[in-house]
């Protein structure tokens, strides 16, 4: 058998093609503008400022922890997408990254940073802006509530900001929640702009959009019942405060013509709601899926509520954004937030409260509410948040 021989300039082209190839594989993506996520709340507001930057200009990369990367994994904006990896729970909010972990990031080229403020990685990745970084608090709540206590969930955080490598401004949505940056030493004096809440945009399109009487057939909820959207938590005081809804709602859903959707928060899955929702064995009380699971997102529930309740979740005043009644389930000895403050919802921590509460809202001719008095921008915040990063990229 004859063996013939590849030429040389065959083997030298073979030998250019693999190097190139090689070198594509390992030449380090670049990113002008990086997202950094932890929690599904930064996660969902991040994810709406992305989807207000120019056509012509590179879409943002997200960087994803905790169970924000759990959410984006298989979506093509992810970079390094083996960091973070592990369970969830091996990310609590006070780990750091490594050196090399940093040395990865940095290697992308941020020009501009934006994190959530739900990790101490967070802070840490501030640094790794050439040109701008921004901190987005996600949340209504102050930073530091009457009682002088801290926002729990970000403690984390402004911990390690102290230690910022690079100076970073705060974005926050309200004038009100931004007052109380100076009730905290380690935020006090430092740069911040009101830019308002990203996801009130989805939320306002959603109340514009959804065919109610659709969604109500394929929820099979009757046109004569009157819809309670509870929206669920997972802190250590969630549980009790739950089983009293619960509770409360076997006692009225019949006789207020109620239908009950209750959805859970990621972190706890739904296990428990599941459990006393079977406990409670009223056709009427229901847990909905979340979205990825083939359920309907919160807010799309939403559009059906006469009411709007929960513990202390953040979607409280998102609701109230769209003009909904809003009723917490919480100790109001223990518990306070702006727009309790400033008289927009109401809160009971005991049955007998709960069920004058709600019957109170569930009256026709309640006052319209909104966050206007909070001190929103005029601007829609996707819009403001991407003028800022725009500015720091020097365009």
């Amino acid at each position: 058998m004859r063996t013939v021989k590849p030429s040389g300039a065959l083997i030298l082209a073979c030998l250019l093609s693999a190097s190139a190839l090689w070198s594509s594989a390992h030449t380090p993506q670049k990113c002008d503008v990086l997202f950094v996520t932890y929690d599904m709340a930064d996660l969902n507001a991040l994810k709406a400022v992305a989807g207000a930057f120019r056509p012509e200009r590179p879409a943002p990369c997200f960087l994803a922890f905790g169970q924000a990367r759990a959410k984006m994994m298989g979506d093509p904006r992810l970079v390094l997408t083996q960091m973070g990896a592990g369970e969830v729970s091996a990310w609590p909010r006070e780990r750091l990254l490594s050196q090399e972990d940093l040395d990865q990031v940095n290697a992308l080229g941020p020009k501009v940073v934006v994190t959530g403020m739900a990790s101490a990685l967070q802070a840490q990745l501030l640094g790794s802006a050439s040109h701008k970084a921004f901190a987005f608090y996600d949340n209504f709540d102050p930073i530091v509530d009457a009682a002088g206590n801290g926002k729990e969930y970000i403690q984390a955080f402004l911990d390690q900001s102290v230690r910022a490598e690079m100076p970073f401004t705060y974005l926050v949505p309200s004038d009100a929640t931004g007052a109380s940056f100076d009730d905290d030493p380690r935020t006090k004096g430092k740069e911040k702009v009101t830019v308002g809440q990203p996801v009130l945009e989805e939320w306002e399109t959603l109340f514009k959009d959804t065919d109610k009487d659709a969604l109500r057939g394929e929820l099979g909820i009757a046109p004569s019942r009157r819809v309670i959207v509870f929206a669920g938590g997972y802190d250590a005081t969630y549980e009790p405060f739950f089983t009293l809804f619960v509770d409360t709602m076997k006692d009225m859903v019949d006789a207020q013509n109620l239908e009950v959707l209750i959805t859970y928060h990621p972190k706890g899955g739904g296990v428990l709601e599941r459990r006393l929702v079977q406990e409670a064995a009223s056709p009427h009380i229901r847990v909905i899926e979340s979205e990825d699971k083939g359920g309907v997102a919160t807010n799309k529930l939403a559009t059906l509520a006469s009411v709007f309740m929960c513990h202390k979740s953040s979607l409280g005043p998102q609701a109230i954004s769209q003009g909904l009644p809003m009723l917490y389930v919480a100790d109001p000895k223990d518990y306070t937030n702006l727009v309790l403050e400033k008289g927009l919802a109401r809160i009971a921590g005991t049955k007998a409260d709960l069920r004058a509460r709600l019957e109170e809202l569930l009256q026709a001719g309640q006052p319209p509410v909104s966050l206007a008095p909070l001190g929103l921008p005029e601007k829609k915040a996707g819009t403001e948040i991407v003028r800022l990063i725009e500015g720091g990229l020097g365009s």
